[in-house]
Parts: structure tokens; C-alpha cells; sequence
């Protein structure tokens, strides 16, 4: 992990990028896994930012915020930025904003405008990359490591929840969560070693449903796009021809992946058929997830209530609430 040194490296880095001259329209993009650190770089930077263009004023919104859920449409959104900065100019910053269907359209009239100086986004995935660049010319600055000191276990609970439920189940990213659970088993039980879609694909149907190469590359996307893993491609040369034999998966931060999709092995060399029982719940609840506990198997979320389930045999099992706090 970056002691302090390396800290104020990385804030230093990240001021030179965001202050080096771009052409004309060009959307800058801080990327990294959640929780890594993006928003607290950004905030470390942003004196000397200021500082070198006094007169621009910084608009940030933060788009997860309670208070900007029911400003989903770009018109909304833009009165909300021409009130933060009704004249002069302006750098807009947007976090989280990949769920903002209307991003494009939202750029579109802050430029038009005539008054921002620039624009950044801070995206912990990947989902609304492909958008923009067709619209836009983009530079992007990706955190790899995470900033500062180790997660706590409450906070590898968050970040593992807003990954999982939000990032890749959400909305409808992969058609089940059993899948990209048993690929994070999977991963880290193998990781390192050259592998392919179709090999991955059989060593996960050993622990329920038969998952198809083409699932298996759904649930990978997904990962790669919340930065957890990179697929790294892997050619073996034979007489001036090259050969691909496979890829390996390459793990940003094992100890986030591997600690927050903990898999209990003694349940499953029990051959809990944890897929039915996930897409069980799912016919009646609209947001499941794996807890990191001894006690529940799964947690459902309904009004903002937790429940938690334990599966018996074939049976799913309400059990009380506290035990999985």
C-alpha cells in the first residue's frame, strides 16, 4: 500500500495530468475499482487546480447523492449546474455519474454553453465509457492501487455490496449473481494460470447450473468494468507464427476481491445448489446479495429492511436479522 510519500506522489501525478493543456471539447476521466481513492485524489488536487485558474469556479456534483436521485434527465441537471455557476466559467465535475442515462446529452449542453473550462468525470466502472468516447475526445487517468491505508472489513462490506449489487447485477447487468460469485471462487482458486472462457465455464457448472462461455464472458465484462480484474491475453510463438492459447486474469486488488467475495467451500462441497436457491429469491426480491457471514447465506433487500435466508437442504430458511449484522 502507498505509505504517505507515495501518497502525495500519486496527488502530485494526477495534478500534472488534470492541468496539462487538452484540445477543445476533451472530457477528462478519473477511473479506479470503488473505494480505491479517486474522489479523496481528486479533492487533494483540487487547491492547486484552483490555483492556477482563480477566476474558474468548481461545480462538483456527486450523482449517487440522495439529493440528485430524482434529477435523472439532462434538462434537470443542467438547471441544477447553471445554478451552481449562473455566470463566469466554470469546471464541472461529476462523480459516479455512470448511471445517469442522460450523460451524453447533459455534456452536450454544458458545452454549448461556452463557459466550462473543462470537465471530469470520476467513474469507479466501466459501463459508460463506450458513449462517450464516440462523442467525445477523451483523456483518462486509472488508479490502479488503492490510496492510502488497508480497507477496513466495514468498509470492504460497502464496497463489496455497491460492486456487486449495483456495478454488476444492477440494472440487469448478468442474469444472476451465483455466476459471477462462482467466478470470483473460481479466480481466486486459479488465478495466474492460462485459462480460456470454456475451461472456466466447466470447473464452475461443477457447483450448480451449467454455465455457458458466453455467460462466463458476461460475468468477466462485468468484473473488468468495476476495474477488479483485467483480462491479459497470453500468445505462445511457434516458427514465426503466433498461436493464442488463452489469457490469464490479472487481479487489481486481491485482497478486495478476494476477502469481499469470501466463498464458504465446506457449504459448497456440500453441493448446495446455491444458483437455484439465488434465482429463487430473485422471483421475489428485487435485490439479493452474499453476505460476508457465519451465519446467513444470503441477504435480501426490501424497503430498505434486511432479511436474511440460510439454505436447508432444498429449502431457503428465514432466520433473524441480527445474526448477520
Amino acid at each position: 500500500m502507498p505509505n504517505g510519500m507515495e501518497k502525495d506522489e500519486s496527488v502530485s501525478k494526477f495534478k500534472d495530468w488534470y492541468l496539462k493543456p487538452r484540445a477543445l471539447g476533451t472530457i477528462r476521466i478519473l477511473s479506479g475499482f470503488r473505494s480505491a481513492g479517486k474522489t479523496e485524489l481528486f479533492r487533494a488536487a483540487l487547491p492547486a487546480v484552483e490555483a492556477a485558474a482563480p477566476s474558474v469556479k468548481t461545480v462538483y456534483i456527486d450523482l449517487e447523492g440522495a439529493e440528485y436521485q430524482a434529477m435523472r434527465t439532462a434538462d434537470l441537471m443542467w438547471g441544477l449546474v447553471a445554478g451552481r455557476c449562473p455566470k463566469g466559467r466554470f469546471r464541472l465535475v461529476l462523480d459516479e455519474p455512470s448511471l445517469f442515462s442522460d450523460l451524453v446529452p447533459l455534456l452536450a449542453r454544458v458545452q454549448a454553453c461556452g463557459r466550462c473550462a473543462s470537465v471530469l468525470l470520476i467513474c469507479s466502472n466501466n459501463w459508460c465509457f463506450a458513449e462517450i468516447e464516440a462523442a467525445y475526445s477523451v483523456a483518462r487517468y486509472h488508479l490502479h492501487d488503492h490510496l492510502g491505508d488497508d480497507l477496513s472489513p466495514e468498509r470492504l462490506e460497502s464496497v463489496w455490496y455497491k460492486t456487486f449489487v449495483r456495478d454488476m447485477l444492477c440494472p440487469s447487468r448478468c442474469a444472476d449473481g451465483a455466476g459471477i460469485w462462482h467466478l470470483c471462487s473460481w479466480i481466486s482458486e486459479h488465478f495466474s494460470e492460462v485459462t480460456s472462457l470454456r475451461k472456466i465455464a466447466a470447473s464452475m457448472s461443477q457447483y450448480g447450473s451449467k454455465f455457458s462461455h458466453p455467460t462466463v464472458d458476461a460475468y468477466l465484462k462485468a468484473m473488468q468494468n468495476a476495474f477488479l480484474v483485467d483480462r491479459v491475453e497470453c500468445w505462445d510463438l511457434f516458427g514465426g507464427v503466433s498461436a493464442r492459447t488463452g489469457f490469464r486474469v490479472s487481479i487489481n486488488y486481491p485482497r478486495l476481491l478476494v476477502q469481499s467475495f469470501a466463498v464458504d467451500k465446506v457449504a459448497r462441497a456440500a453441493e448446495i445448489n446455491w444458483n437455484e436457491a439465488y434465482l429463487k429469491l430473485r422471483r421475489t426480491h428485487d435485490a439479493v446479495y452474499f453476505p460476508k457471514s457465519g451465519e446467513a447465506d444470503f441477504v435480501t433487500i426490501d424497503a430498505g429492511m434486511a432479511t436474511c435466508w440460510t439454505v436447508k437442504g432444498a429449502d431457503l430458511v428465514k432466520i433473524d436479522a441480527g445474526s448477520c449484522a
